[in-house]
């Protein structure tokens, strides 16, 4: 109880000095003197904006919005049947914006397909056994891609290419168009009649055989006589050379329509194209109605991007140009004008139209169809060179051209020459050789 009382007195002390440090405290902060007010008040300190000196090329640029396309184009004309009285497109396989491949049909007309095979060379005949070309050796390359049996040292539509035909046909649901079967049976028919003949020939020689044999028995019985002659046997054996000739040349005319007999491909019925998997990008024909001149559009490779300017821009583009292209979420893509082409020409040329391509440097995977915004050089300088945004020059009363060099807290100025300028970045050489360098900060303002 005597510790208890002897603290109090202390404690007593104590909080009234701690509550006046705190009052102390808060009045410091809340009172101030007028010039710490009026310092308060004023704006902050300017600071300056800068921008980083850069080596490299001077462009000028124009902007257009482009389309993405893919620019190797194929038409695809359906094959005809000729047995067909009117060409009705009787199904359509495909869609717009499909991917199609070797070996897909695009359409049937008169219930007669239209494949899609590799190669560089255009079908302009129809294909069928014994015939050889470029065109029969990308078919059979073709084939074996698509796991049928074709033998490597066929050169022709020979029998192992027929066979891969007809099962390429018929896994797909189709019968094979087959020629040369009546020349075959013709052949045939001929060869067995030649076979009988030679039959006969060589029973008619036995026949003259024995008959003279006999004619010489009866004639040695009689005593000394004239002996038979051979003429029967000589003749008989003359037929039966003449009717293996012509059993031969039976045998060499069966084969020949046998090689000329099989699967045929008519004209049309498979399109050899050099890109392959390909887009669909547009179908002219109608399930239900004539086939006239309809086609489908094939598209392939890779996308490029195509935009028009007017005519004075566009004439300022080459081939080779660099090129810019921007998503809409800023994402860039490098690539060159790969073509420049007037596309309308009007009577004043200010109207006219040039589309301008440009080929991407790296493949995107971007919907074909696609608008974005495309930037193009109309003007590249041919060397690298100091550049610096045209608001860092200053030009002083003595006509010289200045950029302000910021180090630290220390500004000098440095006079330069101007080049060529372009999208806001101009071209500057120090007078003073080592006096500006690529990465020095150059005042451009302040904010």
């Amino acid at each position: 109880m005597r510790s208890l009382v002897r603290k109090r007195p202390l404690l007593a002390m104590t909080l009234p000095a701690m509550l006046m440090l705190i009052i102390g405290m808060l009045a410091g902060q809340l009172v101030r003197s007028p010039d710490q007010v009026a310092a308060d008040a004023a704006p902050p300190a300017p600071a300056t904006l800068t921008s980083r000196v850069a080596l490299g090329k001077i462009q000028r640029t124009e902007s257009a919005d482009a389309r993405l396309e893919q620019t190797q184009i194929a038409l695809v004309s359906p094959a005809i049947p000729t047995s067909a009285a009117r060409p009705i497109v009787s199904a359509l396989w495909v869609d717009v914006g499909d991917e199609v491949t070797q070996g897909d049909a695009l359409l049937d007309v008169g219930g007669r397909p239209t494949f899609l095979m590799p190669g560089r060379v255009a079908a302009y005949r129809a294909l069928g056994p014994g015939m050889n070309g470029p065109d029969v050796t990308q078919l059979q390359v073709g084939l074996r891609s698509l796991g049928y049996s074709v033998e490597e040292g066929e050169t022709t539509f020979g029998a192992s290419t027929k066979s891969a035909v007809t099962r390429f046909y018929e896994d797909r649901g189709y019968s094979v168009v087959e020629v040369g079967g009546e020349e075959l049976k013709a052949a045939e028919d001929a060869f067995t009649a030649a076979d009988r003949a030679a039959a006969t020939a060589e029973t008619a020689l036995r026949r003259a055989k024995r008959d003279y044999d006999h004619a010489v028995e009866a004639a040695e019985a009689l005593g000394p006589a004239e002996r038979p002659t051979l003429d029967g046997v000589d003749d008989a054996t003359s037929a039966v050379e003449f009717a293996h000739e012509d059993l031969e040349a039976a045998r060499e005319a069966v084969n020949t329509a046998r090689a000329a007999a099989g699967p045929q491909i008519p004209l049309g019925e498979v399109a050899f194209l050099v890109f392959l998997p390909v887009t669909v990008d547009k179908i002219s024909v109608v399930v239900g109605r004539e086939v006239g001149e309809g086609t489908v559009q094939l598209a392939a490779g890779p996308l490029s991007a195509i935009a028009t300017f007017p005519r004075p821009v566009g004439d300022a583009v080459s081939i080779d140009n660099h090129a810019t292209l921007i998503a809409p979420d800023g994402e860039r893509w490098e690539g060159v004008v790969s073509n420049v082409k007037l596309v309308s020409e009007t009577e004043s040329e200010s109207d006219d139209r040039v589309e301008v391509t440009v080929s991407l440097n790296v493949p995107i995977e971007i919907p074909s169809g696609s608008t974005m915004r495309v930037n193009v050089a109309t003007f590249t300088s041919p060397f690298d060179q100091l550049m610096v945004p045209e608001a860092a020059l200053v030009t002083s009363a003595d006509g010289e051209t200045r950029v302000r060099v910021e180090k630290g807290q220390e500004v000098r100025d440095v006079v330069v020459t101007v080049g060529e300028s372009g999208d806001g970045m101009v071209a500057v050489t120090p007078v003073t050789e080592g006096t500006l360098a690529e990465g020095d900060l150059v005042v451009i303002g302040v904010g």
